[in-house]
Order: structure tokens, then sequence, then C-alpha cells
């Protein structure tokens, strides 16, 4: 895997907690190292930059959570400069002193995760993605340059190919990446946008195995749902049914899974 295509990767393993009471926040929140010496450009949009310690850049990040200043901070980016400095500067500090609160470092607060193929080198620069409130999954490591990123996920639109939903599928796992899974309304407006919605697009939904309960195609069961009026109606033609989910003019309707559609293929980073 190239650097290009490097996401959440790390030579180690690092976890830490703050306790946190009164004041802004309170409760535990905790934080996941999962890159070292590579980050976004200094020019990557951020929810601000302060120059404090590691445990001060996580305290920072707890409290633009969402129902905190309607702000949200999703991972930050903590890069130790014991001897003041900008991001990249290569010191030596060791890490047995990282958590001291005598090293402080410059912290940069990110709204979201940057697109792999942005990463650059950058000494010693650690990024932390905030666990929180919830325990978030993590997906995925990797994402080809083709891909766009958005958020927490990184997609991608095959608008000049129609493929069977089985074979769309199975395009989708080349590029390590499954059918789109939609899991609110936010997600499906980025995808809406990105898509001619006169056209059908499979989406990672069907009821194949079950008729009438609807999965996503990484197994969990449907939440929030944008199908249009009357659908699903599982209309019948020449003896099959429709167990395949598109999206179709900003709704969701399902369709026969042997007819060729476009696809939007989706690798999921981390979901909350």
């Amino acid at each position: 895997m190239t650097r290009a295509h490097e996401m959440m990767t790390t030579t180690k393993t690092l976890v830490f907690t703050l306790c946190l009471v009164g004041g802004v926040a309170e409760g535990m929140s905790t934080f996941l190292l999962v890159t070292q010496n590579v980050a976004p450009p200094p020019s990557t949009a951020n929810l601000g930059a302060s120059t404090t310690s590691l445990a001060g850049c996580g305290l920072a990040c707890f409290n633009a959570a969402p129902d905190n200043n309607n702000m949200t901070c999703l991972a930050f980016l903590w890069t130790p400069t014991p001897l003041g400095g900008e991001r990249g500067n290569n010191n030596n500090v060791s890490d047995t002193t990282l958590f001291a609160p005598s090293v402080e470092g410059l912290c940069e607060l990110l709204a979201c995760l940057p697109h792999p193929a942005s990463l650059q080198s950058s000494p010693r620069a650690q990024m932390y993605v905030l666990r929180g409130r919830t325990t978030p999954s993590y997906g995925p490591d990797a994402a080809p340059a083709s891909y766009v990123m958005a958020c927490t996920f990184a997609y991608r639109v095959y608008s000049k190919v129609k493929l069977t939903y089985s074979k769309a599928e199975d395009h989708c796992a080349e590029d390590g990446a499954s059918l789109i899974i939609i899991k609110d309304a936010e997600q499906e407006k980025i995808v809406l946008d990105a898509v001619n919605q006169g056209e059908g697009y499979w989406m990672g939904l069907s009821d194949r195995e079950v008729e009438g309960v609807w999965r996503w195609a990484d197994g969990s069961s449907l939440g929030y749902s944008n199908w249009d009026r009357g659908q699903p109606n599982n209309y019948i033609l020449r003896g099959s049914d429709q167990d395949c989910a598109m999206l179709y003019r900003g709704a969701w309707n399902d369709h026969h899974c042997l007819h060729p559609l476009r696809f939007v293929c989706q690798i999921t980073f981390v979901q909350l």
C-alpha cells in the first residue's frame, strides 16, 4: 500500500483516556492514535489551532462536540514542539514524555478525516480519532485516489458503466469497498449531490435473504430510510420480484437485481 493510500495506520496502537470533570466537558473520553509522521496539508480546513499539551488537545476536541458550541471535532492532529516552531519540525521528544504537561505542541482540531491521498510527510505529527461518548467502528485503512473523501467515508460514483446488482457488488469489492450504505440524511445529501438524480444507482441495500427484511451490505438492519411514495412495492416482472434498492430521483426504490444500473461504491473509515 502506497503512502498516498494510507489512512488509519500506525506503527503502534496507542489509546489514551481523559477523565473530564467540570467546565464544559465532564465524563470520560477516549482517543485512538491512527497515524504517525504524516499529516494533511496545513491549508486543510479545520476547527482551529493552538499550542497545548497532548491532553489539552484532547480536551479541546472533546469540548467541540456537537452538543457544545455547535461544533464537531472528529479528530485532532498534535505535533510536539517543545522548542517552539510550526508543524513539521523534527524534534527528539521521547515517547515516554508525550503525556507530560510540560510538553506542548501544535494542536489542530479536525471536523473531518483527511483523504488518504492528501497525507504527506510531517515528522512526529500524530492524528487521534475521538472515540468519545459512543463506541465507533473502524473500517479499512485505505482508499483509491479516485475516491472522494466525505468526512468519515470515501465514495466513488460509477456513472459510465451499468452492472447488475451482484456484479456492482463485485466491482466495489475490487476497490476494497461496498455499495453505498446510507445511514443518515446528511450522508445521503452528499451522495445525491454527486449523482444524476434522473438516473438509477444501486445502493448497498436488499431483502434478498428474507423478503421484506431490508439489510445493508454490512449486515446492519435498516434504520434511516428514504423510500419514495409507495415503495418498496416488490413489483413482479416475468416471475422476478424486486429485492435490490436503488437511488432514483432523490429517493429509494426497490428494483430487479438483474437489471443493469449505475452504482455508487463506499469505503467507511469511521462509523459513529
